[in-house]
């Protein structure tokens, strides 16, 4: 069947008469087509998310609330602010999880039980016997000398065992930076310290309570009277017992960053704080020049803790103690470092 032609019928219109409803609209050329393009803007504006605009901008991806103006922040809001950039809540979060992982450990039960015991059974009760004034002095260099032993068993396992099961790198990939992992593990391993030695507050609290009531203290068939409670040492001797414990555990996080074996740490940890107590202690007593000696009773911890002890709080004491702390940090934060250069 042929097909048929339809004519077209062309509409001439007059310049400057809008176009007829049927007429079809006129292609523009190729100039007038580019001049549509850039003059006329889109209706809907592209919407970058965060992400991409972060990063279109150049910006670094830090926390959002350094990215505020200071000035323009709630007092409150600008510490929280200054407080995340400094990265004190990953510190903070990773403390909590070492002294978690810590508490469900048997091992630290173990250990406060075994201080326990031998605290009261060689410190307690034969200051109880002398009939002194109650200082606790003997209690707190006896929880010194034992801790030498003890806090290597509490801090072995702080980076040792993280390296041995492969989680250290992992770590380390994640958004802490590396003094934030140190200063975590030792604020952990610190506070496992404190709550071992918390045992010891029970003396206080039974002193204090038998002297106000004005009574005897009946004990394992003996009877014994209650001396007067010296306060000022007391808190002194706790004083001492903080600087020792976070001195100590500082010193456990050297060691155990160095090995990936929990046993090599302890023994390292353990040779470290017996030197620094009672070997430079012994060498005082060595027949050697003046200069040497006071540099060996100044190096030693034995003689620091001493005036904490006789309950004098001094700033030549708290300045080594703190000095010691930085330094073994500061080791341990170059000690994960140095897988960079490897």
């Amino acid at each position: 069947m042929p097909r048929r032609k339809t004519a077209r019928r062309h509409v001439r219109r007059q310049p400057g008469s809008p176009p007829s409803a049927g007429a079809l609209p006129l292609k523009p050329s190729g100039a007038a087509r580019s001049a549509v393009l850039i003059e006329e803007p889109t209706t809907e504006p592209q919407v970058l998310g965060p992400e991409v605009a972060r990063a279109e901008t150049g910006a670094t991806t830090e926390p959002f609330a350094e990215e505020l103006d200071p000035d323009r922040l709630a007092p409150g809001d600008r510490l929280y602010a200054a407080l995340w950039g400094s990265g004190l809540p990953n510190v903070l979060t990773l403390a909590r999880r070492e002294m978690t992982g810590l508490f469900v450990s048997p091992i630290f039960y173990v250990v406060a039980a075994l201080l326990a015991v031998l605290v009261t059974v060689f410190g307690y009760l034969p200051n109880l016997a002398n009939e002194q004034p109650f200082t606790m002095g003997q209690i707190f260099a006896l929880v010194e000398t034992l801790m030498v032993f003890i806090s290597p068993l509490l801090t072995m396992r702080l980076l040792a065992e993280e390296r041995r099961a492969g989680t250290l790198e992992v770590l380390l990939t994640s958004p802490l930076r590396d003094w934030e992992v140190i200063v975590g593990k030792w604020l952990g391993g610190f506070g496992a310290f404190c709550a071992a030695s918390a045992f010891t507050l029970v003396y206080v609290a039974l002193m204090s309570i038998y002297q106000q009531l004005k009574t005897e203290l009946p004990l394992f068939g003996h009877t014994y009277q209650i001396p007067a409670l010296d306060y000022g040492s007391i808190w002194a001797g706790y004083a001492g017992l903080l600087f020792i414990g976070a001195t100590w555990t500082a010193i456990g996080v050297l060691a155990s960053s160095v090995t990936s074996n929990q046993v090599i740490a302890a023994m390292v940890a353990m040779f470290a704080l017996l030197t620094l107590h009672i070997g430079l202690s012994f060498s005082v007593q060595l027949p050697v020049p003046a200069g040497l000696r006071d540099v060996l009773d100044y190096a030693s911890a034995a003689s620091h803790y001493a005036s904490f002890n006789a309950g004098l709080i001094t700033l030549r004491d708290s300045v080594y103690f703190l000095s010691v702390i930085a330094a073994a940090l500061f080791l341990a934060t170059r000690v994960l470092e140095s897988r960079k250069w490897r």
